[in-house]
């Protein structure tokens, strides 16, 4: 079992059209840890997301097939050694 966390950028038609709501409860679904947020720029959505690889990997493919409002152009995905452990997921603000 491989335990990740990725600091992930997601580019595209992704605020205003329920993304950060989509992540979180696919996110639970998925027992995947961590948060979800606006950025200051209008096309960015970022997340902290903590949990098996595999996991992280077929859901990031996931949001990026995501046949709803979302519009997931460009996706960057950063693995980062994060002393913090997370318990579920949330939206910050």
């Amino acid at each position: 079992m491989s335990f990740v966390t990725y600091l992930v950028s997601f580019h595209g038609r992704v605020q205003g059209v329920g993304m950060r709501m989509c992540v979180l409860r696919e996110a639970q679904l998925r027992g995947i840890n961590g948060w979800v947020r606006n950025a200051m720029r209008e096309d960015l959505v970022e997340a902290c997301l903590q949990g098996e690889k595999k996991v992280l990997d077929d859901f990031l493919a996931f949001l990026k097939s995501h046949s709803c409002l979302i519009r997931v152009d460009h996706v960057v995905v950063n693995e980062i050694e994060n002393g913090e452990v997370f318990k579920g997921f949330c939206i910050r603000y």
